[in-house]
């Protein structure tokens, strides 16, 4: 699965040689861990639980959603700042 969305964020380019193929797969599962885990840290910690058990009434909580958008921001700002900056080595 996560050789698949490899391929789908690097198109059009894509392995041309036996040896790409297998970093492909190799490089897959660790980016996958590294996103679950990254995921974990987003909601599973204090304030995620806070915000969780007040609006656990709630069936759509605004204040959830907020949360959750404004990290996920934040993870795509530090992921396109370090890609940024690691381009003009």
């Amino acid at each position: 699965m996560a050789a698949v969305a490899l391929l789908i964020y690097c198109f059009p380019s894509y392995p041309k040689s036996l040896l790409g193929w297998i970093l492909l797969f190799i490089f897959a599962l660790p980016i996958t861990v590294a996103g679950e885990w990254m995921g974990g840290l987003i909601t599973e910690n204090r304030l995620a639980q806070k915000i969780e058990n007040e609006t656990t009434s709630e069936p759509v909580s605004i204040v959830r959603m907020i949360y959750l958008l404004f990290a996920l921001l934040l993870a795509f700002a530090i992921y396109f700042g370090c890609a940024h900056y690691v381009n003009l080595g």
